[in-house]
C-alpha cells in the first residue's frame, strides 16, 4: 500500500512540464515507475496516480453496472479525462494545455500528496481549498467519527 505525504510548491517550465518532487519519488520507492495517470480532479485540481494505484481504482470503477444510467455516467466522467503521462530523464511530466486550463494552472503550482494519489493545484484554487479545509477540520470530525461508532 502506498502512503504518500507532503505539500510542495513547484513551478512548471515554459513547456508546461512539472518536475515531480524528489521527496515524493523517494516515497514511491518500489512503486516508482516512469508511467503515471493524470486526470481532472473533482475539485478543480489535477490528480496524478501511480500506475499500480490507477489499476486498483479502475478495477472498482469498471465493476459499475453500465446498464444503470448514474453508474454509467459516473464511470464515463471518472475515466474521460484520464491519460497516461511518463516522466522524462529529469523526472518531469508534461501536462496538457486543456488540463492546465481546467485547473486554472499557470506557472506556480502546489503539489499535495494524499495517501495513494497526488493532487496538482493552481495557487489560487489551493488557497481557496485551504480555507475550506480549516472549516472542515473544525466542524466535521464530530459528524464523521460518530458515524464510525
Amino acid at each position: 500500500m502506498i502512503q504518500l505525504l507532503g505539500d510542495y510548491e513547484c513551478r512548471l517550465d515554459g513547456k508546461g512540464r512539472l518536475k515531480i518532487p524528489s521527496d515524493l519519488l523517494k516515497q514511491l520507492g518500489e512503486d516508482k515507475d516512469s508511467r503515471f495517470i493524470l486526470k481532472r480532479g473533482e475539485d478543480r485540481c489535477l490528480v496524478l496516480y501511480p500506475n499500480r494505484v490507477w489499476e486498483e481504482k479502475t478495477k472498482l470503477v469498471n465493476q459499475l453496472n453500465t446498464l444503470l444510467k448514474e453508474e454509467r455516467e459516473y464511470r464515463r466522467a471518472f475515466l474521460r479525462s484520464a491519460r497516461y503521462v511518463e516522466t522524462d530523464s529529469s523526472d518531469r511530466i508534461n501536462i496538457p494545455g486543456s488540463m492546465l486550463e481546467y485547473a486554472g494552472i499557470e506557472r506556480e503550482v502546489r503539489v499535495l500528496a494524499l495517501g495513494d494519489e497526488i493532487e496538482i493545484w493552481s495557487l489560487k484554487e489551493y488557497a481557496a481549498s485551504e480555507e475550506k479545509d480549516e472549516q472542515i477540520l473544525r466542524e466535521a470530525p464530530e459528524r464523521i467519527w460518530r458515524k464510525q461508532e
